[in-house]
């Protein structure tokens, strides 16, 4: 894109996508993430303040979490979840678990409070957020928890 403020100088933009599958995404310059999506489905989402709900694969450590606010995990058996997959700068995922068989693994990707390893009770909700990539590399940090 041309700049409108009369700078020569050209800058990375966001750009449209439109797929049968998801719909009408506009997409980081880079092509990595979805900023924001509009389908007919679900209206509009903003990739950092979505409202999609998933569940987890059954025992996937590093379950996808890309546009979507809250994740819910009722493992089948005992899963250490180590990281979460396709986040976007900013984005906050509530994990809600559906039982104990999950342990959230503390390491550097992956921040917990007191630096330990957790495993919620059924009922439980632990708060994520993604540090921007200028920061550190797929880094996400607790910002809070609820367990029950």
């Amino acid at each position: 894109l041309t700049p409108t403020n009369s700078s020569s100088e050209l800058v990375d933009q966001p750009y449209l996508s439109a797929e049968s599958s998801s719909g009408l995404r506009v997409m980081k310059s880079d092509g990595s993430t979805a900023i924001m999506s509009f389908t007919d489905a679900g209206g509009v989402t903003h990739a950092e303040t979505s409202n999609s709900f998933t569940t987890a694969a059954d025992a996937d450590a590093t379950p996808t979490v890309q546009s979507i606010s809250v994740l819910y995990l009722s493992n089948t058996g005992a899963t250490s979840v180590t990281a979460l997959d396709d986040g976007s700068d900013g984005q906050i995922v509530e994990l809600h678990f559906g039982n104990a068989n999950t342990t959230l693994v503390n390491s550097s990707t992956f921040s917990l409070a007191g630096s330990t390893n957790v495993t919620p009770t059924a009922n439980s909700v632990v708060t994520m957020r993604k540090l921007p990539t200028a920061i550190t590399a797929n880094r996400w940090v607790e910002v809070a928890r609820s367990i029950k």
